[in-house]
């Protein structure tokens, strides 16, 4: 569900009432209406009975009316409402609100004939209707389309509605797996399994159609593969995607994990410092959990799922693990052997106790609040935009929440730099503060070995359009005089950007390159204070120490195709949420690792490196 944000009571009295406002824009809508235990839909029947049964005829039963209509209750649901309430509230009350419900239903608007709500919904802010399914398109289109004959006189004209299927973050890769189990990849998508054996599998099954190696028909994108990231592109001597690039830079990855703390809250509970270690940041969150400053039983850090905590604690112990996004990261383990950097240790894994324990401590103190294994990125932004958690770990300082600022400063009413700060480097059990690295390029394009010759030229083409200069603007800024200007030489967005204006650039901008191969310097609407924090994590990335491994031999494993994989998060929540010795639960855990096969993976990789000479 959408959040909703009310300003109308500030609008209207927010210099004369201001506490009233504050009651009616972020207590009553920011609060009650946002919350989840029953749906907005019938939130809308309850308010407007309540305001028929008090005779609150008015502008305000008007807009609850129109409210309602917006969360699908339709004009034969709205009459059977009123006509219920009429026996206990009184026949005249009935009559009044039928007037006003006149003026928002139409009379022969009736029911719709759609089960599904949000179908019922859309079908209601339409011109045409619908349509039945069009199962005639199905092998044409992953998800479902409607159609539904408009005319039928000379020229055919039909309305085609398509519900497309939504792989989400949660389950876009068993979606992929199944896809390919099924020989039924999409002709193009996108995914992040370069350097792991599901890549090798797909290639050396016949799944995924090559890149060809004369690339000269599109000089762009020759242009733009003629990198090193093109090497993780390769099964054998042939090329079966393209990367994604993401960053300009490394440095410029810390970004993509963030720990926010609100430490105007830190302050009245008593805290004068901004916390420089993990024991600071425990202290200050503790400090926020006891103080409770705003009376809402606040809790302590919540992440946007918690797979989250698994990179950013990693930097703590073993920081070569989180190198790339992924935990097959190969480290010399101190003997000459490599191992991966997950298992880093004397005894295949020390290294990671240290993190396992901090985990530990950090969610049996509540720094860690105790849902964290429920953690989703919507209720993680509501808790923390309400006052509810003391700390978020997300992407970014400001996070990737549309309006985020805007909302914040709506509902808390205060500069979001001002209350909120964002946790710097932390020290690691070595001293170094390291952070979540990426790759430059974090996923990449595929497409499916069904696609032919002709449609495949075609997709290359657009491929090498997105990467050309105009392309680039395009995807980017959209059009000139629309959604940027250009000032003194330099890319000035308006408001709204052109993801809003265009929807559709979405899509063309997340095929290929991520930010420009070329640096376009533009002005950017994120607020300079936004910017500053951004930029200043981004110089203590670039000053902070890379850790140690060597890719030739994720390569070696990557060729290999072996099924092995890893559960980290599972990992992670048994040991964190466990109530036995961190160290006999993580050895139980590598016990499982050895028993499918860990240490002969790990000879296997040392054998072929020997053999290709990288070891001495």
């Amino acid at each position: 569900m959408a959040k909703i944000v009310q300003t109308a009571g500030r609008n209207a009295l927010g210099e004369f009432a201001p506490e009233f406002a504050h009651y009616n824009d972020d207590v009553l809508f920011g609060e009650n209406w946002n919350n989840q235990d029953i749906d907005v839909k019938t939130r809308s029947i309850i308010t407007v009975v309540a305001l028929m049964a008090q005779g609150i005829t008015d502008s305000s039963l008007k807009f609850h009316l129109q409210n309602a209509k917006a969360h699908g209750v339709t004009q034969k649901e709205i009459a059977a409402i009123i006509t219920h309430a009429a026996f206990y509230a009184g026949w005249p009350k009935g009559w009044a609100v039928f007037n006003l419900a006149k003026e928002v239903w139409e009379p022969g608007e009736g029911d719709l004939p759609y089960e599904d709500e949000a179908m019922r919904a859309h079908a209601k802010s339409m011109v045409f209707p619908i349509g039945q399914p069009n199962t005639a398109f199905a092998q044409y289109f992953i998800g479902n389309s409607y159609l539904a004959p408009v005319s039928t006189s000379q020229v055919g004209i039909f309305n085609v509605t398509f519900e497309p299927v939504n792989v989400t973050w949660d389950d876009y890769n068993q979606k992929f797996q199944l896809w390919a189990s099924s020989d039924s990849l999409p002709d193009i998508f996108a995914s992040d399994v370069r350097t792991t054996a599901t890549f090798a599998e797909w290639a050396n099954d016949g799944l995924l159609h090559e890149i060809p190696s004369d690339l000269s028909a599109y000089p762009n994108l020759a242009k733009y593969l003629d990198s090193p990231e093109s090497d993780t592109c390769m099964v054998g001597d042939k090329m079966y995607c393209i990367f994604r690039q993401t960053y300009v830079e490394q440095a410029e990855t810390v970004d993509d994990r963030s720990i926010v703390y609100r430490w105007d809250l830190a302050q009245k509970a008593g805290i004068t410092e901004e916390p420089k270690t993990w024991d600071e940041f425990r202290e200050m969150i503790q400090a926020i959990i006891k103080a409770d400053p705003e009376g809402k039983n606040i809790q302590g850090m919540t992440a946007c799922g918690p797979e989250y905590l698994v990179g950013v604690f990693f930097t703590y112990s073993m920081p070569a693990a989180v190198v790339g996004g992924n935990t097959f990261r190969w480290v010399d383990n101190g003997d000459g052997t490599y191992v991966p950097a997950y298992f880093a240790g004397k005894n295949l894994g020390d290294d990671a106790v240290a993190t396992w324990q901090l985990l530990r401590d950090m969610y049996q103190e509540s720094t860690i609040e105790a849902d964290i294994a429920l953690a989703t990125n919507d209720q993680a932004y509501n808790k923390f935009l309400n006052g509810q958690c003391a700390a978020m770990l997300a992407t970014g300082y400001a996070g990737p929440w549309d309006g985020m600022i805007q909302y914040w400063e709506e509902v808390n009413g205060t500069n979001y730099t001002d209350v909120v700060k964002c946790l710097d480097l932390m020290p690691s059990v070595d001293g170094n503060a390291y952070y979540w690295m990426w790759d430059y390029a974090w996923s990449e394009s595929y497409f499916s070995s069904k696609v032919d010759d002709e449609k495949f030229d075609r997709i290359l083409q657009i491929y090498d359009y997105l990467l050309s200069d105009e392309g680039v603007m395009l995807s980017r800024y959209g059009v000139e005089g629309e959604t940027y200007e250009i000032v003194d030489g330099k890319y000035v967005q308006e408001s709204p950007d052109a993801r809003t204006v265009f929807p559709s650039i979405n899509l063309f901008h997340d095929l290929v390159a991520w930010t420009p191969v070329e640096p376009y310097e533009y002005i950017s609407l994120i607020p300079e204070d936004i910017l500053a924090v951004t930029e200043a994590r981004i110089e203590n990335a670039r000053n902070a120490p890379v850790p140690e491994f060597d890719s030739r031999y994720t390569d070696i494993f990557v060729s290999m195709g072996t099924d092995f994989g890893l559960s980290l998060g599972d990992d992670m929540l048994t040991i964190m949420t466990g109530d036995r010795p961190v160290e006999e639960m993580w050895q139980e855990i590598i016990d499982r690792y050895k028993a499918a096969g860990l240490e002969d993976i790990i000879q296997q990789v040392n054998d072929t490196a020997k053999e290709l000479g990288y070891q001495g």
